[in-house]
């Protein structure tokens, strides 16, 4: 008798059959043979198709046990959905309504800048009520030993600008705060409506029901513009992903509940809703750089058509990120920020701006110094997130500001990393453009680069030019690096423009057509400089040790 070949298994029925044959010469019927064959290469391809990412009936089969539904996912997927739905609490944080009283009315005790100590506790439980005590506990997170928290300012102390008195009642004065979503949405709801949280899908269908829809939640009825139930979704689970590989749970915790989705003007008529910290006012000044008439990212020839490659070092919650993108969609984009806070916003902010199909930055956690594995001590400020530097004044920092010990790496290695994923060479690019508004770290990237390194460069651009003239006297590095780091970026238009640093070289030729002079593009800037330098000690600093101490304040 001729028995089909099935793999592994026929083995095992020849013998069968064979034992049969002796057993009273009872013959197994080919057919039955054939039959059981096909079923055994039916279990077979099932087995495989589960395990290359098939429906997790065992996980749905658990979520139902515990009433809340599993995103229709392959098993990483549903498992990334599982731990965020754990990780958050999900099922069980009480998520409030308003992160702040209506204008012009009188705060309750469950008001976000409510100063009564007493009501910590019971702010806490009001969703977002909480957000009064987060940035102590952020303070904890870190192991920050810095003053004990001001339980009665919020964003004040000295330096905190026209915002100095702490919190404002009357929103309309304050820039980007006139904006009330119909539902607020934190950024731990975000994620566990990623997750298919049953209670916060509940919450936006809800919504949706009292805008008279169908129940189905949508921007218009939530506020919510990020599409995470849908074409985010996934993307979302990554940034999830990437996030918990590299911060404390703590920490994200934390930053998701500080964070709000607000509507920012990207030039042109077009509105974007980025996540930052609600009482953030760095972002819409920086976009106004960014996208304003004089913005230093338009018309950059470099990055037209493919091949072009924009460096975004200390790229913040993603403004300039995002706005290249945008600008230039057929450009590589690497974005590198060393704040764990802003990098995780960044992520979020870039997943919910762009259109799923189009080509995504690469994102980098890390600061840029001059060797690889260095490290450094740096403030996040949540009340002014472009702010992140190594020498925040001490009569600015606030309770709210966190102290952060972020990784150095050459730009270079870092480069060799996103060749990995991009379609660029890490040794020599087509084109590139380096954007450095990175609060000071010119003065470490920079002078660490060779000089074919630097002429390899096309064209080097700054939204807030360059800092000597902002850091304190203590933490200044020495005139010698100062010189060097100011003569070479004075040679791009963006800074001989409007860096009073480059009154120091009149005659240096930029790169520019018609190659004009500092002196020429500076116009009146200079006419106070050596008033300026003198003051500031341009040409008598005589060492790095400021500016190499491990501390994150002057």
């Amino acid at each position: 008798m001729v028995v089909p070949s099935l793999g592994n298994n026929s083995t095992s029925l020849r013998l069968g059959a064979r034992k049969g044959s002796r057993q009273g010469n009872k013959k197994v019927p080919l057919e039955a043979l054939v039959g059981i064959g096909v079923g055994v290469v039916f279990a077979c391809m099932f087995v495989l198709l589960w395990t290359l990412g098939g429906p997790d009936v065992s996980a749905q089969t658990r979520a139902a046990a515990h009433k809340r539904p599993i995103p229709k996912m392959g098993n990483t997927q549903n498992a990334v959905a599982n731990d965020i739905i754990t990780s958050l609490d999900c099922e069980t944080f009480t998520f409030g309504g308003s992160p702040y009283p209506p204008r012009n009315e009188k705060k309750d005790n469950n008001s976000f800048d409510n100063n009564n100590a007493n009501n910590i506790e019971a702010s806490a439980k009001a969703g977002w009520g909480r957000r009064r005590r987060l940035a102590d506990t952020l303070v904890d997170d870190i192991n920050f030993s810095g003053e004990d928290p001001d339980t009665n300012n919020i964003l004040g102390g000295e330096g905190a600008g026209e915002y100095e008195g702490g919190m404002m009642d009357d929103f309309v004065a304050r820039p980007g705060y006139d904006y009330t979503p119909p539902v607020r949405v934190s950024g731990r709801e975000l994620f566990c409506l990623v997750a298919g949280s049953e209670k916060v899908v509940a919450k936006h269908q809800e919504a949706a029901a009292k805008e008279g829809g169908d129940g189905v939640a949508s921007s218009s009825s939530t506020g919510l513009q990020c599409d995470a139930m849908s074409t985010r979704r996934e993307a979302l689970l990554n940034v999830w992903s990437s996030a918990r590989s590299q911060m404390t749970l703590d920490m994200i915790k934390n930053v998701l509940d500080l964070a709000v989705e607000k509507p920012y003007n990207m030039g042109t008529d077009t509105v974007r809703h980025l996540w930052a910290p609600l009482q953030d006012d760095s972002l819409e000044y920086y976009l106004e750089g960014v996208t304003g008439e004089n913005s230093s990212i338009k018309n950059l020839d470099a990055l037209q058509g493919k091949g072009g490659l924009f460096v975004d070092v200390g790229s913040g919650l993603g403004g300039s990120t995002l706005a290249v993108s945008l600008l230039y969609p057929e450009a590589t984009v690497l974005s590198v920020e060393p704040a764990m806070p802003s990098w995780l916003l960044q992520r979020v902010n870039l997943v919910c701006n762009l259109e799923p199909d189009s080509k995504m930055p690469h994102p980098i956690m890390s600061g840029v110094g001059p060797k690889n594995d260095g490290m450094l001590k740096m403030m996040w400020r949540p009340a002014s997130t472009g702010a992140t530097r190594s020498w925040t004044p001490h009569d600015e920092k606030t309770s709210d500001d966190i102290e952060l010990i972020v990784r150095l790496r050459t730009l270079r290695s870092i480069l060799a990393e996103a060749a990995a994923d991009e379609d660029i060479d890490a040794d020599a690019p087509s084109s590139v453009v380096l954007n450095i508004d990175c609060e000071g770290c010119e003065y470490n990237i920079i002078p660490a680069m060779s000089d074919v390194e630097f002429d390899a460069i096309d064209t080097i651009v700054g939204t807030t030019g360059v800092h000597w003239g902002y850091i304190p006297e203590d933490k200044r590095p020495s005139s010698k690096r100062g010189s060097k780091t100011h003569e070479r970026l004075c040679t791009h238009y963006d800074f001989a423009r409007q860096a009073i640093e480059c009154c120091a070289f009149p005659d240096l030729k930029v790169r520019r057509p018609g190659h004009p002079t500092v002196s020429e593009l500076n116009g009146d800037l200079c006419s106070t400089f050596d008033v300026w330098a003198e003051e500031k000690k341009l040409y008598t600093s005589t060492d790095d040790y400021g500016w190499t101490e491990l501390t994150s304040m002057a």
